[in-house]
């Protein structure tokens, strides 16, 4: 192992050094995303302290699978069961740099996600989200490779909820047909402030770490519910160019986890992986994996991968 380790840092020492003159043009460029000479990826899970003029478009789907109680032919609860569900969602967003410590942003989410098969579509029904989200970032360079900052988030979030299992259930206790509950409209709100700090030990090696505080109210027309949460990310991030400079190539490691306080919510985990193109600094263009634990329904333990592709375009 200290074999390999002395190995590493004389990989990075020698390549390095090497490195000083090269430069494709761009790499030139003061941008506001570097420390250091790294150029920072953004997580798709983490804030981080960066503040750029930016524009970016993620288009994801997954798949997920979730274990909750069963149901007989009246609709009534018996035992476990499995299920499967599908998701699509597309996003944009854009980033405006005011000052060289203040950017302000805006970003809106769609997509659709439910159960994949029959049983599924039944317990789990399916949801049609919308998501408007602006925000503002501040940030100060201490050091040439320490960046630290705060954010704001506000995020507004309107869902078309399809549940027929409620209609099913609704009608049998009825004694007839009653589907005034299979569609629900439910708006949820959720403050998120919080601080961040960017940390580059080397031109080829990055860190993000935040730490949040998010106040969530969700209202279903039936019932609100108030959750205040304390929202903990890291990642890190290799950046292969710095090393083999004919090898453009960035890989980021990221882990979120969302921790409800004084409340029956459950706990919300993400890992983040991300294979991204780094020969030039105005681009960034990757394929992001992420895995997230959560529940999608109450009561249902839920395991879901998504893949996505991410674009982003960057002015300064």
């Amino acid at each position: 192992m200290r074999s390999i380790a002395a190995c590493c840092f004389i990989l990075v020492t020698v390549a390095g050094t090497g490195r000083a003159h090269e430069t494709d043009g761009d790499d030139t460029r003061e941008q506001s995303r570097s420390l250091n000479e790294h150029f920072f990826i953004p997580s798709l899970s983490i804030a981080d302290p960066f503040v750029p003029t930016e524009f970016s478009l993620i288009t994801g789907s997954g798949a997920a699978w979730a274990t909750g109680p069963g149901f007989d032919m009246q609709g009534n609860r018996v035992g476990r069961d499995s299920y499967v569900a599908a998701a699509m969602a597309q996003t944009a967003a854009f980033q405006a740099q005011i000052l060289d410590w203040w950017a302000i942003r805006l970003e809106g989410t769609g997509g659709l996600y439910g159960g994949f098969n029959g049983k599924s579509a039944l317990a789990l029904g399916a949801t049609v989200p919308l998501d408007v989200i602006p925000g503002t970032t501040v940030s100060w360079k201490l050091c040439k490779w320490l960046r630290v900052g705060g954010t704001f988030d506000f995020d507004w979030q309107y869902a078309l909820v399809i549940d027929p299992l409620n209609g099913v259930q609704r009608s049998l206790a009825a004694g007839k047909v009653d589907f005034s509950s299979i569609r629900q409209r439910t708006t949820t709100m959720l403050v998120i402030p919080g601080v961040t700090a960017a940390f580059a030990p080397h031109a080829a090696l990055g860190f993000v770490a935040a730490l949040q505080y998010l106040w969530l109210r969700r209202d279903d027309d039936t019932s609100t519910t108030d959750v205040n949460n304390i929202v903990f990310g890291i990642d890190g991030q290799l950046d292969v160019k710095p090393l083999v400079h004919r090898v453009p190539l960035a890989l980021l490691a990221g882990y979120r986890v969302q921790a409800p306080l004084g409340s029956s919510e459950p706990l919300s985990q993400d890992f983040e992986g991300g294979l991204y193109y780094s020969g030039k600094r105005t681009l960034v263009l990757g394929l992001v994996t992420r895995v997230r634990w959560f529940q999608i329904r109450p009561g249902f333990d839920t395991t879901a991968l998504i893949g996505n592709v991410v674009l982003r375009f960057y002015w300064n």
